[in-house]
């Protein structure tokens, strides 16, 4: 009974999933009865292409980190308003004396009402512009 061995210096090399030939590194395979030579090539290539598929899945695990690109988002800031509040009116009321009758006074105080609904809506306004 003859027993041949068969040698292929093949290495498979992790960096890119690339394989390699690099001296030193032997497949062995020993025939047996009845195992033709074509029987060992075939354990010779099935082996490589495994060490193939292992550095394949090794290199995928060695990929780079993707790439973060920066992004601008806006956010709202509290300013200051700067706005000049209105001058309030010279109210109707101020001007009547206490000499006056009772009919001057009225229409004092109607005017003044009808002066102080102006100035409340301009002080609103210019609320609204300060929040808004």
């Amino acid at each position: 009974m003859r027993r041949t061995i068969f040698c292929r210096k093949i290495s498979s090399v992790i960096s890119f999933g690339a394989a390699r030939w690099i001296p030193g590194s032997v497949f062995l395979t020993e025939n047996r009865p009845g195992m033709t030579a074509v029987g060992a090539l075939q354990k010779i290539v099935n082996r490589f292409l495994c060490f193939l598929l292992i550095d394949c899945l090794l290199a995928g695990c060695a990929a780079s980190a993707p790439v973060l690109k920066p992004v601008e988002v806006d956010i709202p800031v509290a300013v200051p308003c700067k706005a000049d509040a209105p001058r309030a009116p010279d109210f109707a009321l101020s001007h009547v004396g206490a000499a006056d009758d009772v009919f001057a006074k009225t229409r004092a105080a109607l005017t003044e009402i009808d002066q102080r609904k102006g100035y409340e809506a301009a002080l609103r306004a210019q609320a609204e512009t300060c929040h808004s």
